[in-house]
């Protein structure tokens, strides 16, 4: 079988799953990712609480619209050096004690992320917000690195002037 064939087998069947798209740079890492992408998948099935990725265009498609609130799973020095605009910082580890989040309307729509997609934390986070009862909650697994590499806008902590 050519491997253009595969590929596009290989791309049908993850949208089947509903894993979305595949971002490829190499052969290996092209079947890296399907193998995680596909165990995910098949974990989130299996999970009581199922975590929906969303995609790049996605992201940016409710950030441009202001549908949700953006959760920055990273830890805060992360945070504030680069982070989706308007997002909030919610590090996965300390979110259950995090009075921001728990104040925020549990059926509100919200989109959490990290560094990339080689990054758990968006998942953990999304994990955490479900057992808080948050009702919708998605995962951009792209995270900051696709984000940036598709020039969308980014802000980054400002320091008060008068220091």
């Amino acid at each position: 079988m050519k491997l253009g064939t595969w590929i596009l087998g290989v791309a049908v069947a993850c949208l089947s799953l509903g894993i979305g798209y595949v971002y490829v740079s190499s052969d290996t890492e092209l079947y890296a990712d399907i193998n995680r992408r596909v165990i995910s998948a098949v974990d989130r099935d299996q999970s009581p609480t199922p975590i929906k990725f969303i995609s790049t265009l996605e992201a940016y498609s409710l950030f441009q619209t202001k549908k949700a609130i953006f959760l920055d799973a990273r830890p805060e020095r992360e945070f504030q050096y680069m982070h989706i605009p308007g997002a909030r910082s919610a590090f996965y580890s300390e979110v259950k004690k995090n009075k921001m989040v728990r104040a925020i309307d549990r059926n509100q729509l919200l989109v959490v992320y990290c560094a990339s997609s080689k990054c758990p934390m968006a998942e953990l986070l999304a994990n955490a917000l479900h057992e808080l009862q948050f009702k919708k909650v998605y995962v951009y697994a792209g995270g900051m690195q696709e984000w940036t590499g598709s020039k969308y806008p980014t802000q980054r902590f400002q320091f008060p002037q008068n220091m």
